[in-house]
């Protein structure tokens, strides 16, 4: 790579090194059979990559290329360029995966997710009611690979915005609060 804006850079390297380990750790669930397209939020791999290398951008960033400073606009923008290429490299994969590589998966998918529809049947029927209820049934059998390939990319952009603005007020660092001798060393 040899852009010469380090923000993009930076954001662009840990946005594919973020992407490669998903895929690698993907690829792994998938060859010992453990669906990672219905599990819930908090056990999806890809929601601690992705918080875990826009922090690594950032800290590069901030301690590489700006002398140890960092502005809040700066942190934000190698967090946006790391999660941005993380989602859309993911998308890519997600979108081929479940349509050309491993179309079976989707079947999976939906059948895992009438199953949990069914199994909260009760709840459902007594909330929203019957008609409400079968609609969510059919609705689950007419998901796509498209969709599923939207709802992760819109999670997972919302998931990653959240840590942006955290870790970019966390490593934020400007002149008006550090004295000269600390940047230095």
């Amino acid at each position: 790579m040899n852009f010469e804006n380090k923000l993009l850079r930076t954001g662009v390297k840990y946005g594919i090194a973020a992407s490669a380990l998903y895929l690698l750790g993907s690829l792994i669930l998938i060859f010992f059979e453990i669906d990672i397209y219905h599990q819930p939020m908090a056990l999806n791999i890809l929601y601690f990559i992705t918080p875990i290398f826009m922090a690594f951008g950032i800290h590069e960033f901030k301690k590489v290329y700006n002398g140890g400073l960092l502005a809040y606009w700066e942190g934000m923008s190698v967090s946006f360029f790391t999660y941005f290429i993380v989602s859309v490299l993911i998308g890519i994969y997600t979108y081929a995966l479940l349509s050309v590589i491993y179309p079976s998966l989707i079947d999976v998918y939906v059948n895992t997710r009438i199953d949990m529809l069914v199994e909260k049947r009760e709840n459902v029927v007594e909330e929203f009611g019957v008609e409400t209820y079968e609609y969510m049934k059919e609705s689950i059998k007419e998901i796509t690979p498209w969709q599923l390939t939207m709802d992760f990319f819109w999670r997972q952009i919302g998931i990653a915005l959240f840590f942006a603005i955290v870790f970019s007020v966390i490593f934020r660092r400007t002149n008006r609060f550090v004295k000269k001798s600390d940047v230095a060393g």
